[in-house]
């Protein structure tokens, strides 16, 4: 007479199967909320880094035509031999255009954050060239 074995019948529980889609889930969750992060602060630098360079067009623009401009636009204006300081005006990296404003013989460079409005905190926080040039004297 033959004996037969009861095996267990290959293959994952529902059981086993619902614990890895919750690892997974969990898993997706903290590498998603990483991102979003880094992505934030990637918008940030970006922006102060055009703004720095702004900042170093409208010197340069200083230094050749005696004054900083009324409005960025005058950076793309060719000169007699057709050279422009810069070929276009670009926007934040949130899609809103630099806020620019020349007072007695200075300028300011505004960037208005993820809102794109006056004030706001974290990632909606304006970022003002005059205060990334105060931080560099620092």
């Amino acid at each position: 007479m033959r004996k037969t074995r009861h095996t267990r019948s290959q293959g994952f529980s529902l059981v086993e199967i619902m614990v890895v889609v919750v690892i997974i889930g969990l898993l997706a969750g903290v590498v998603g909320a990483g991102v979003v992060r880094y992505l934030k602060d990637a918008r940030i630098t970006a922006a102060k880094t055009q703004m720095k360079e702004f900042g170093n067009v409208l010197k340069l623009y200083k230094m050749k035509k005696g004054s900083y401009p009324k409005t960025l636009e005058k950076l793309t204006v060719p000169n007699k031999s057709g050279d422009t300081f810069i070929d276009s005006i670009p926007v934040d990296p949130w899609g809103n255009e630099y806020e620019y404003k020349k007072r007695k013989g200075k300028f300011e460079i505004t960037s208005f954050g993820a809102d794109g409005r006056d004030g706001g905190e974290g990632e909606s926080a304006d970022i003002k060239y005059s205060e990334l040039h105060k931080k560099e004297e620092e």
